[in-house]
């Protein structure tokens, strides 16, 4: 996740990181410009997705596409924040992603957990309302580094996380990890810029 800082004139420039977004001491506005999203209903977009220091997943090059490498049993995360669009009037919210394994057999999952940002009353790293996605494992098959699209639910089927409806310029802050209790043991690729959300 990228945070701009706006620092008072004459002030030097404070470089956020992921555990300390900004010096306590700076007056700064933070300009979320992590997610580009096409159409309220859905369409391709891109999401900038952002990784904790020292945990993130491998990030690289294959078949001409950034991935980031999710390894088996690791605890590693990718960050995004997803913006509801204005046109949003109330339905469930998914996430659409692109992976794939080296495997031609065994199963594996990417999980998402969603946090509710609500526009003028939740602090920016806010995690007192979340929803946990129920999507299925992957099962590959005879076809080596198959592509599937991950359809990960950032709400119930109401349009709400943790009872809260979701709103028309909230922000939701999505975690993605590689779910354990699967069989496959090869990286998970996920697809760097390959994502669509869906909100009707």
């Amino acid at each position: 996740m990228r945070a701009y800082n706006f620092t008072q004139l004459g002030e030097s420039a404070t470089n956020p990181t992921y555990t300390n977004p900004t010096a306590d001491d700076d007056l700064v506005t933070k300009l979320y410009a992590d997610t580009i999203i096409a159409g309220a209903g859905g369409g391709g977009g891109s999401i900038l997705w952002g990784a904790p220091d020292g945990n993130a997943p491998l990030f690289e090059e294959e078949f001409s596409n950034n991935v980031w490498k999710f390894i088996d049993g690791g605890s590693q995360e990718l960050w995004a924040i997803i913006k509801v669009p204005q046109t949003y009037s109330g339905a469930q919210i998914k996430l659409f992603v692109e992976a794939y394994s080296s495997s031609t057999s065994n199963t594996w999952k990417l999980e998402a957990t969603a946090y509710l940002v609500r526009s003028g009353t939740d602090a920016a790293n806010s995690t007192t309302n979340s929803h946990a996605s129920t999507n299925s494992n992957v099962t590959n098959d005879a076809t080596q580094y198959k592509s599937n699209a991950v359809e990960l639910d950032l709400t119930d089927a109401d349009g709400e996380i943790n009872s809260i409806a979701v709103s028309a310029g909230d922000s939701i802050r999505v975690k993605l990890t590689r779910a354990s209790g699967t069989t496959d043991t090869a990286d998970v690729r996920l697809i760097d810029g390959a994502a669509e959300l869906k909100t009707t």
